[in-house]
This record gives C-alpha cells, structure tokens and sequence, in this order.
C-alpha cells in the first residue's frame, strides 16, 4: 500500500531491477509529499522463489524528478488509430498528437496489435 502525505494512492505500476522495486502511481508527487510504502509479503518473489520480505511505512521518493501530471500506458487492440484512442482518453480527436509525440510516432494509422503507448496526461 502507498500513501502521499496520509491519505491512500493507487499504485497504476511496478517493476523490479536487481534489489530496487519502482511503482508507478496515479497522482502527482510534489516536492515536499510525505510518501510511504508498505508491503506484506506473499505476491512478489525472486526467481528462485525466495519471497520478498514485508516492510511497513518506508519512506520513498521521487526519484524520477517529473511532477507533471500522471501518464498511462495502453495496449493497442485491432482497429485502433492515434484518433480513435485520444477520443477514448481524452474525449477530443484532435489529441492524438500528444500520444504521438510521447511514442515517436509519425502516423497516425501506423499501428501494430497489441503495441505498447504511453498515453501522457492532458495538459
């Protein structure tokens, strides 16, 4: 569980790197946000199965420095294009560009099934 300065945040992602584990969460972390993690053991393990050990109200930060609004990421179905998702999230056609420009995708048509995007937040 994760809380930002007491209150409850939902965690929208996790992966794991050697010894360090980053979430992903769903609201801003500012300067100054008093974060802490809890973990009860039982969900995560190593490869060899050793169960990562529980902690409680550790204190984490922003290690990432963005304090912009939190993106997403999605995964293309068939018949998706840029369009057709930014009138899904955003509710407006003509934000594509903004899914385009964090994918470093030049066409709007030119995507693959099951493709990956970072899907940014509005500005």
């Amino acid at each position: 569980s994760v809380t930002r300065n007491g209150s409850p945040v939902g965690v929208s992602g996790a992966t794991a790197s050697g010894s360090s584990v980053s979430v992903t969460l769903g609201v801003v972390i500012q300067p100054g946000d008093t974060v802490l993690v809890s973990y009860s053991p039982g969900n995560i393990a190593d490869v060899a199965g050793n169960a990562a050990a529980g902690f409680t109200n550790a204190s984490a930060t922003n290690s990432s420095g963005d304090t912009g609004a939190p993106a997403r990421t999605g995964q293309t179905v068939d018949g998706d294009t840029l369009i057709s998702i930014a009138e899904d999230v955003y509710g407006d056609r003509g934000k594509w560009r903004l899914i385009a420009e964090a994918n470093g995708i030049d066409d709007n048509n030119r995507l693959r099934v099951g493709q990956r995007l970072r899907i940014p937040a509005a500005d």
